[in-house]
């Protein structure tokens, strides 16, 4: 499905490569390069209205290979700079490097003010080196200060260095985890890659080649378990297949028996717990409870290799692909629509390698691009705007203003299923079952227009169930009185010899 729209971008791919140049610029900004694409009754791809235009490509920051982004409560940008180990903040406002996180910095440090024994750490051959980077992967800041975690917080996952780092927002180092000392985790290897945490400072780690799950680490550090697990789906012949081979011809086979490992994982500000991960067969976005079950279970999903997700202010979910695409979900796990795509020239819009997401309070999109070590920044159109606004209204209990916003939408796409969708559902809410039933129709809802059926066949009953109960009785009655009277008089007996009669025709019994 992804090859489809990647061929609907080849003239569009000339024709921008003409106009732009290759040579990147420090920062610059371009009209819409890429399509969006939304999904109609049938789920096939349609091309739809822009949800989002290139802002800012930013080159000057002299990056190599970046792989995380995540945003403070100033909106500012902290990257995981992996390439030149280090952590920076970067100010989009002022175009500065404000806070800067290295090896300078870290090298100073006294492993005695951190509990360890200075003996144990040190340049020297055969010592290990204390609170360095080695390969800074994984960034999560923290937006809403609590009893353990102070606001604007950066936790930093390293899986070489094999440590999470916590720092307060001026870069201090305040706390180093490492490989936690758990009978349980023995025989697991500790090489953290994503972080994030909870309000009670929980950590929450993607481990490199980690396939029982997320690493779950007490806010000091004490391994309290794996934290939900990605499970293999296998076909009925699959099952078979399983129970007849042994691993190396089920392997020859091409069938995988090891769960596909986490590629991210984010807490937004409710305190849920969101992952993805790459590979088929498998629940590729999930939206945990706190027993870590998938509540986005039966939804459909774009992509089956993600690298990274971001959930906004208002409960958006973004997820970026490794072949470039950035795909928008509902709160519910409701596909909006997808943008982007690959590409090895400079041009913005065009990702060579995503590697990161995050999005600002005011909606912009920003990404980072590890394979062109630069910065891009998407800025939501009017319609993407409309579409967040309903979205926003209708879980606020407003629903005459989501339905006016959705309308909105529909002006500018009389095809969009998830405008139909959503009309139909605040008009469930507002008990206008029929227009409800009309749009989860045009929609091809078919679950949700059964919902809405059976409360117009509801309120049918409950407006005629006097005469229902009426004509039932009197049909009832009226059996009875006419079996007393035939017992009687036998006034069906003419009845019975025509049924008799016709009965006894051979081919009528036949």
């Amino acid at each position: 499905m992804r090859n489809l729209r990647n061929k609907s971008f080849l003239i569009l791919l000339m024709f921008v490569a003409l106009i732009f140049s290759v040579t990147p610029m420090g920062v610059f900004a371009s009209s819409s390069t890429t399509y969006t694409y939304a999904l109609d009754d049938q789920h096939h791809y349609v091309q739809t209205q822009d949800a989002y235009l290139p802002g800012q490509t930013i080159t000057n920051l002299y990056m190599k290979n970046p792989t995380d982004i995540a945003i403070d409560e100033q909106d500012r940008l902290v990257i995981a700079d992996s390439g030149n180990q280090r952590v920076i903040v970067y100010d989009p406002i002022s175009g500065e490097i404000v806070l800067q996180i290295d090896n300078d910095y870290l090298s100073t440090l006294n492993p005695a003010d951190f509990g360890l024994d200075p003996d144990l750490y040190g340049p020297e051959v055969g010592k290990k080196a204390f609170a360095t980077f080695e390969l800074p992967s994984g960034v999560f800041v923290v937006r809403e200060a609590s009893g353990y975690l102070g606001l604007g917080d950066i936790y930093v996952a390293d899986p070489v260095a094999t440590t999470v780092y916590h720092f307060d927002k001026d870069g201090n180092l305040l706390e180093l985890f490492q490989k936690p000392d758990a009978v349980m985790y023995e025989s697991s290897d500790f090489e953290p890659e994503k972080v994030a945490v909870d309000k009670a400072g929980i950590m929450y780690i993607v481990s490199k080649g980690t396939s029982d799950g997320i690493v779950q680490l007490s806010n000091t550090g004490v391994f309290l378990g794996f934290f939900s697990s990605n499970t293999v789906n296998l076909t009925l012949r699959e099952q078979i297949q399983k129970l007849i081979y042994s691993d190396e011809q089920l392997e020859n086979l091409g069938i995988n028996l090891i769960p596909p490992v986490f590629t991210s994982v984010f807490i937004d500000l409710e305190n849920h717990v969101y992952s993805s991960s790459s590979g088929i067969k498998v629940e590729n976005l999930k939206k945990h409870n706190t027993q870590g079950a998938n509540m986005l279970a039966d939804i459909w999903i774009s992509d089956s290799h993600l690298s990274d997700l971001y959930v906004d202010n208002l409960g958006i979910i973004y997820t970026a692909d490794q072949g470039g695409w950035i795909d928008v979900y509902t709160n519910d796990g409701e596909f909006i629509y997808s943008f982007g795509t690959t590409s090895d020239l400079s041009i913005a819009g065009f990702f060579k390698t995503l590697a990161g997401i995050a999005v600002d309070a005011s909606g912009q999109i920003w990404t980072v691009d590890s394979g062109n070590s630069y910065l891009q920044s998407f800025l939501p159109t009017e319609y993407a705007q409309t579409i967040y606004s309903a979205i926003t209204h209708y879980n606020n209990e407003e629903y005459e203003i989501a339905i006016e916003e959705w309308q909105q939408v529909l002006s500018l796409n009389q095809l969009s299923i998830l405008a139909h969708n959503g009309i139909a559902k605040n008009y469930l809410q507002t008990y206008e079952y029929q227009l409800a039933a009309d749009h989860f129709k045009i929609a091809g809802n078919r679950d949700q227009y059964s919902d809405a059926f059976w409360e117009i066949r509801n309120m049918w009953l409950q407006a005629n169930l006097i005469w229902i109960i009426a004509v039932t009785f009197v049909v009832t009655v009226s059996y009875f009185i006419l079996k007393l009277v035939d017992r009687k008089h036998k006034i069906f007996d003419p009845l019975r010899r025509v049924v008799q009669k016709t009965e006894s025709v051979r081919l009528i019994s036949d």
